[in-house]
């Protein structure tokens, strides 16, 4: 494989990783905790910026 497909396959594999913490912390503020979409998207964009940073 060359480099520029590991670099796609990278981007896309830690794209969907943050993908998936934001809609399961979304999902869950909103589900468990009864808060609005706004207030739940500004608090999971934290960790999904997070889990996808380091």
């Amino acid at each position: 494989m060359t480099y520029r497909c590991r670099e796609i396959w990278r981007f896309g594999a830690v794209g969907g990783i943050g993908f998936f913490i934001d809609a399961g912390v979304l999902t869950l503020l909103v589900s468990t905790q009864g808060w609005g979409l706004y207030k739940s998207r500004a608090l999971s964009f934290a960790p999904a910026v997070t889990g996808t940073w380091y």
